[in-house]
């Protein structure tokens, strides 16, 4: 039995997050996880801050812990590989990533097809626990082990199931897509702040009708037709502005570019073949 239930390889924000809302939530303590991190800075900080064990070496990682998580940047995949090949037990080990663009059969080809992984997609808001997660399991893991990664990964936010091959569309969906929130943010108040509104109160106003939006489609109705028929009166403003956007072609703008960050997790993922 592994003295640890999770290790953390990579202690960035998005480990931090989950180190944080699993211990938060009471789902795991302190006791239960370990992690590696190569920052020395950065490692230091984080054992005082969630008061976990800090180990010396990756391969400690994997010789003491259950499920491995692997958190650091995708373009450093290539120089940790071998060490993953290595160290991680096929009947010891659970793998999860949360690596951009690393499909499940770069680990199969890299470990084994025996090897049990799970790759998930977070975004950014799961760093104040409001994120959402979509996960994807090999073939080898069992019930048990789907659940605890799920479990783990509610900790800080909604979790769907999704098969695989859908990953790097969830990428352009959800993982890419609170920075086009911000960016429409930042446009509207903008608008206001051009029009004589201080920078302030335009943000305030921008971000109370963003947050509470969304907090309707979560709680009242997720039929987006519905709910703008519901803001857009005939004849009134808001269906000037509709219209606006259809004569400007928003639809295929925002195709476009959620087409081109599609395009790039693919071009991501097609460059590991080269390892």
């Amino acid at each position: 039995m592994k003295k640890y239930k999770l290790g953390i390889i990579g202690m960035g924000n998005m480990a931090s997050a989950i180190a944080g809302g699993v211990m938060d939530s009471f789902f795991l303590n302190n006791e239960d996880i370990c992690f590696y991190e190569t920052d020395k800075k950065k490692a230091l900080k984080s054992s005082q801050v969630f008061k976990i064990n800090l180990c010396n070496e990756t391969r400690e990682v994997f010789m003491e812990s259950e499920y491995v998580l692997l958190s650091f940047k995708p373009q450093n995949l290539k120089e940790s590989s071998s060490l993953i090949s290595e160290y991680f037990e096929i009947d010891g080990n659970i793998l999860l990533s949360v690596l951009a663009g690393v499909p499940i059969k770069y680990f199969e080809r890299l470990i084994s097809k025996k090897a049990k992984i799970a790759r998930i997609m977070p975004n950014a808001p799961v760093l104040i626990n409001k994120g959402i997660s979509a996960i994807s399991f090999s073939p080898n893991i069992n019930s048990g082990q789907k659940d605890f990664v799920k479990k783990m990964f509610g900790c800080i936010g909604k979790t769907v199931i999704i098969d695989e091959k859908f990953q790097n569309l969830v990428t352009a969906l959800s993982g890419s897509s609170p920075a086009y929130f911000y960016l429409i943010c930042k446009y509207m108040t903008n608008f206001g702040i051009e029009r004589g509104v201080d920078e302030d109160t335009a943000k305030e106003l921008v971000i109370g009708s963003m947050l509470g939006s969304g907090a309707m489609l979560d709680n009242i109705s997720n039929d987006f037709d519905e709910m703008i028929r519901k803001v857009a009166s005939k004849g009134g403003t808001t269906e000037k502005a509709l219209e606006s956007f259809k004569d400007n072609n928003l639809k295929e703008i925002i195709f476009d570019a959620m087409g081109k960050a599609l395009e790039r997790a693919y071009e991501m993922e097609d460059s590991l073949s080269k390892f």
